[in-house]
């Protein structure tokens, strides 16, 4: 599996990652009134606390791919987090102590890693940021990481190897199928249904899960300022159990991994799979898979329950 594929959400909570380009209010996707950028991080300590000042937004970041080849499917997955923002304040209330919440996306360039560093730069001088969810390319994460994961790309595997090398290779990545009431969300905010992405629901619940997460942990101080610790908040994200996802129920495992329940483990999960060639893991994990079929990628779950 090549490692230059478009990878699912990642969700920061609390690192030194951070952005300008586009602020958006978590409200339709109208432009939101923010403050100009720090001139340098604002807070090189990542053990330092994330502070909200007193009457300005929590802000939500996100690093996606906004120009180029990537940047259909970035703008998807950038509407994605707003529409679970909504959501999220839908059934909450509009505020987190009385803080406004916004998102701010940033065009990370997919495959090109400086732009992606570049924008995890620009998001630290973010007031107000207290997570980011991305960066969105596997590329461009491992520019900033040294790390990365690949998902299905015709362009990134199926056309480089050749449709006849490639025919029967299974990867994960195949488009889920979204709630109807999320989609007329999104739909709401982006103008249609999401088409080039295949992670929407993921990226909708990266940001249900951070919201919650600061919700749990920010402490409201008498000048109305909100102060939260970067290890309760990466500690409420690793607790997250949210077994409605859109992308399907959502727990994490001590090694930070995504499995379908509070105290499984990613190995259990995918090794009971192998054991009975079970292909449903992948939607227990949050993906569905595909397979190379006449140089095409489809779902092999489909064909098994149509059958012949």
């Amino acid at each position: 599996m090549l490692p230059s594929a478009r990878q699912a959400g990642w969700l920061s909570a609390g690192l030194p990652l951070l952005a300008l380009s586009i602020a958006l209010a978590a409200c339709g996707g109208k432009t939101a009134q923010m403050p100009a950028l720090a001139d340098s991080s604002l807070r090189p300590d990542r053990q330092a606390d994330i502070i909200v000042p007193a009457g300005k937004p929590i802000v939500i970041g996100v690093s996606v791919p906004l120009s180029g080849p990537d940047s259909s499917a970035g703008g998807e997955d950038r509407d994605a987090v707003i529409t679970g923002v909504n959501r999220w304040k839908e059934r909450n209330g509009g505020t987190i102590d009385g803080h406004e919440i916004v998102v701010r996306a940033e065009d990370d360039g997919c495959t090109e890693a400086d732009i992606t560093v570049q924008a995890a730069e620009r998001l630290l001088r973010t007031e107000g940021l207290v997570g980011v969810i991305g960066p969105n390319c596997s590329a461009g994460y491992a520019g900033t990481f040294g790390a990365g994961d690949a998902a299905a790309s015709l362009r990134d595997f199926v056309e480089p190897v050749g449709a006849s090398e490639a025919e029967g290779v299974v990867f994960s990545g195949c488009p889920l199928d979204l709630p109807a009431d999320f989609v007329g969300s999104y739909t709401r905010v982006h103008g249609s249904a999401p088409e080039a992405s295949v992670f929407v629901g993921q990226y909708a619940d990266a940001a249900t899960v951070l919201l919650a997460a600061v919700a749990a942990v920010a402490q409201e101080q008498p000048d109305g300022s909100l102060v939260i610790d970067p290890g309760d908040l990466r500690d409420a994200v690793a607790a997250a159990d949210l077994p409605d996802g859109i992308s399907g129920a959502i727990a994490f495992d001590t090694n930070g991994d995504r499995v379908p329940e509070r105290g499984a483990s990613v190995a259990e999960v995918t090794n009971t799979a192998i054991q009975t060639a079970d292909l449903q893991v992948f939607v227990r994990l949050g993906l569905v898979p595909c397979q190379v079929h006449d140089g095409k990628l489809v779902n092999p779950l489909e064909a098994i329950e149509s059958g012949p």
